[in-house]
């Protein structure tokens, strides 16, 4: 990468070097606009199948703790190991 912000947040360029098609770009930049949400669910993991269902019902193998949602985005997880008791009292 070339450019950047320096310390008192003004633009510096660079010149970018393409090594498959020799072409060099210099003194340009660019900007994007990212917007992030972050939300808590709870989602259901099974045992048997290996499988989480999230909330809105996406299914994902469990140990790929993340999964990415063309409408919704990407979820991201961990499993939490939690005791059960082995008998009902």
């Amino acid at each position: 990468m070339v450019g950047g912000l320096d310390d008192e947040n003004n633009c510096e360029t660079g010149i970018f070097h393409n090594a498959k098609t020799g072409k060099s770009f210099g003194g340009q930049t660019a900007t994007s606009v990212l917007e992030i949400s972050l939300s808590e669910e709870n989602g259901f993991v099974s045992e048997s199948s290996g499988e989480i269902c999230l909330s809105d019902g996406l299914v994902a193998k469990a140990l790929d703790l993340s999964v990415m949602d063309s409408m919704r985005g990407t979820y991201v997880w961990e499993i939490i190991d939690l005791e059960c008791p082995e008998t009902l009292v």
